[in-house]
């Protein structure tokens, strides 16, 4: 398979596969590449940073198989001084997941409401454990989420509320 063809399956916004690492019979591994510098996204406080570049390194994450292949990819992270708290933070990637893609976490999601965490685990090639630590992650990033949107639905019924209090008062 071409890398432009293995970038286009895997759509991740802003890198491309340059190489691959390794085939072997039962794991792929690819080096990804940004297609251009940006600013980073501070892992510490989550605002956006146009500060120079402390250091570079790689994180290798796993992705969802391709052709009942294991997918490994090694994607470049930066590290930059925080302007919150002027601590080096490693660049926060949106798609990232801890060792794994969102799309690897969000399907570990699916398979532990249908089956169980052991099961879940055998069909991804992944233990127990850390089957359960990534339920548990997306089971509390969802409550986040939830928690947000009551929290901006009762802002907005709070503010509707007042409009029909002062329509009221006409």
């Amino acid at each position: 398979m071409q890398l432009d063809t293995i970038t286009e399956l895997l759509q991740i916004p802003g890198f491309k596969v340059t190489h691959m690492i390794s085939s072997t019979e039962s794991s792929r591994e690819y080096l990804l590449e940004r297609e251009e510098e940006s600013a980073s996204i501070c892992s510490g406080c989550g605002k956006v940073h146009n500060t120079a570049v402390h250091s570079k390194g790689r994180v290798i994450v796993e992705d969802l198989p391709m052709s009942s292949k294991r997918v490994y990819l090694h994607v470049p992270k930066r590290k930059s001084v925080c302007l919150e708290d002027g601590s080096i933070r490693v660049e926060e990637l949106e798609w990232i997941r801890g060792r794994f893609t969102r799309r690897f976490v969000e399907q570990v999601y699916r398979l532990t409401s249908i089956t169980t965490n052991k099961e879940a685990g055998w069909f991804l090639g992944i233990d127990d454990e850390t089957v359960y630590r990534i339920d548990k992650g997306m089971l509390e990033e969802l409550s986040r989420q939830r928690h947000k949107l009551v929290s901006h639905a009762s802002l907005l019924q709070g503010t509707a509320h007042s409009h029909q209090a002062q329509l009221l008062k006409m």
